[in-house]
C-alpha cells in the first residue's frame, strides 16, 4: 500500500511541476521533500536548476539537501553561481551543514566576493564556529598556529581575527601570550 500511495504522490507531483505556476510547484517540492523518498531526487535537482521561480529553486534546494545529500551537495555548489541572491542566501546556509571541502570552498568564495551585500553577510556567519564548517575552519586555523613558520601563524590570526565568535579569541590570546615570535605576537 505504502508503495502505491508514493507512486500517486509522485505522479501528482510531476503532474504538479510541469504547471505554470510557481505556487503549484513550490507546493510539490515542499510534498517531495518531506516524502524523503531518494526517487524524488531526480525532479528536485531538476527544479533547483532550472525553475524560472526563486522560491521554488529554493525550495527544491532544501527539500533535496533533505532527501538525498550525496547529490544534494554537488548540486548545491552550483547552485551558488545562481543568478539570484535568495538562491545563492539560502544556498549558503544549505552548505554550512556539509562537512566537505567543496562545500568549505564555495561559502569562503560567497563570504568574500558576492555582489550581494545580504549573501556575504550570511556565507560569512555560516563560517563562524558555531556550524559543522565552521568547527571546521576554525580547527585548520588553530592547526595552522602550531607552524615552525611565523608567516604562517600570522597568516593564521590574521584569519581568526575575522571572527566574532568567543572560540577565535582563546587561541589568539594564546599567541599574543605565548608564541616566541615578536611578529606573530604583534
Amino acid at each position: 500500500v505504502a508503495e502505491h500511495t508514493w507512486s500517486m504522490i509522485l505522479a501528482l507531483a510531476k503532474q504538479t511541476l510541469a504547471l505554470p505556476s510557481g505556487d503549484a510547484r513550490l507546493w510539490a517540492v515542499s510534498v517531495l521533500g518531506t516524502l524523503k523518498e531518494a526517487s524524488a531526487a531526480p525532479l528536485l535537482l531538476q527544479h533547483l536548476k532550472a525553475d524560472p521561480s526563486a522560491r521554488v529553486r529554493v525550495a527544491a534546494g532544501r527539500a533535496l539537501a533533505a532527501v538525498d545529500r550525496k547529490h544534494a551537495l554537488p548540486a548545491l555548489i552550483k547552485a551558488a553561481e545562481d543568478g539570484d541572491p535568495l538562491v545563492r542566501f539560502e544556498v549558503a546556509s544549505l552548505l554550512a551543514d556539509f562537512d566537505d571541502p567543496g562545500a568549505l570552498a564555495v561559502l569562503q568564495k560567497l563570504a568574500s566576493g558576492d555582489a550581494d551585500a545580504t549573501v556575504r553577510a550570511e556565507s560569512k556567519d555560516q563560517l563562524e564556529p558555531a556550524t559543522t564548517l565552521g568547527r571546521r575552519l576554525l580547527e585548520r586555523r588553530i592547526a595552522k598556529l602550531r607552524s615552525a613558520n611565523p608567516a604562517e601563524r600570522v597568516a593564521a590570526l590574521e584569519e581568526l581575527s575575522a571572527l566574532t565568535h568567543w572560540r577565535a579569541t582563546l587561541p589568539m590570546s594564546c599567541a599574543l601570550l605565548a608564541d616566541k615570535s615578536g611578529p606573530v605576537r604583534t
